[in-house]
């Protein structure tokens, strides 16, 4: 009799260890990006901009104009300098390539044109969102990937 009760009691002891030692899965939500303007090259490391700013109706037209740069100012541009002349400025999707939205990306003053898409998510409330997905021929940066988030809109 007593060795069956101290077999329940180990069994039991064991179970409780097990329950009690057992990870629970998380819950929690990945954070909410923040504001910025990030990208990257060639799937490389993230760029964070030291600048970035949403222009509306640039030239008095329909078109909009994004701008994200990263260093010290050079000549006209930056060290990294994305530059995005899209061909509306209500949240779309916008094809970049010759003919449609320009996307040109600079490095040490050298620019790149590139085609892909541009998706305007939202512009409301003096801020902007959304995100790129570029390729280019014949430049060392081949793909640069980004999106942009609660930018300031002019």
């Amino acid at each position: 009799m007593k060795t069956k009760n101290v077999i329940t009691l180990l069994a039991m002891l064991v179970a409780t260890t097990i329950a009690v030692s057992c990870k629970k899965s998380s819950t929690t939500n990945p954070a909410a990006p923040t504001a910025g303007f990030i990208w990257k090259e060639n799937g490389g490391a993230d760029i964070t901009a030291d600048s970035a700013v949403y222009i509306f109706g640039t030239g008095g037209s329909t078109q909009s104009y994004v701008e994200g740069y990263k260093g010290a100012k050079v000549v006209f541009h930056t060290q990294k300098f994305v530059e995005m002349n899209l061909k509306g400025n209500t949240p779309n999707t916008y094809t970049c390539g010759p003919g449609l939205s320009d996307f040109v990306y600079w490095v040490n003053d050298v620019p790149a044109i590139g085609t892909g898409t541009v998706k305007l998510t939202s512009n409301t409330g003096g801020k902007a969102t959304g995100t790129f997905d570029i390729t280019f021929t014949g430049a060392a940066v081949t793909t640069i990937k980004g999106s942009f988030t609660d930018i300031r809109t002019k």
